[in-house]
């Protein structure tokens, strides 16, 4: 398993396209079933290729523009495994030769109490949206909430079923972020 203090590392050019990927990259990733997402997979692709989500995109976009405008930001995420819910701090820096890079650095990971789907489970009903950020689950009748906060979540996946997801942000996220676009002393927590 990559430990937790490995810090990510990826930049991108004046095109948005990635040019450098450090750290342990390929480790997480295979760790993750993202056999695909290698490095030799991803150099010199565009950035936008790896985001899933209008409103997540919407969000990168000013993410980007601010850091090329201002020079630097940081934010807080999550980026959870089926086993581990993992905080990252992400610093986003531009650099001399006009290249932003993104620093994912651990901040704790703690073992997840539930799992939102298993990539091997049959997809079933309509989708769910989680927060690209804190990774909390948009539900149809209670909003935006932590799986382990509702009561019939073992009700809704029982065993051997899952319900497909796709990324957005919710609005505390959101808002987190403008602010921190805002004012870039802060740091910007979910």
């Amino acid at each position: 398993m990559t430990v937790n203090n490995d810090v990510i590392t990826y930049r991108i050019d004046n095109n948005d396209r990635i040019t450098y990927i450090g750290g342990v990259w390929d480790s997480f990733a295979q760790e993750n079933g993202g056999k695909n997402a290698t490095v030799n997979n991803i150099l010199g692709r565009s950035l936008w290729d790896f985001l899933e989500g209008e409103d997540v995109k919407r969000v990168y976009r000013l993410i980007v523009d601010e850091i090329r405008n201002k020079g630097k930001l940081k934010f807080s995420f999550r980026c959870d495994s089926p086993e581990f819910q993992r905080f990252y701090d992400l610093h986003c820096t531009k650099l001399a030769n006009g290249e932003i890079e993104f620093a994912s650095i651990p901040a704790g990971i703690t073992a997840r109490q539930t799992e939102v789907t298993d990539p091997h489970d049959p997809i079933t009903d309509a989708l769910l949206v989680a927060c690209s950020w804190c990774k909390r689950i948009r539900w149809p009748k209670v909003g935006w909430a932590e799986t382990s906060g509702i009561p019939e979540f073992k009700a809704i996946f029982g065993e051997g079923h899952s319900r497909p997801l796709t990324h957005g942000i919710c609005d505390d996220c959101y808002g987190s972020v403008l602010t921190q676009i805002r004012n870039p002393n802060g740091f910007a927590t979910t």
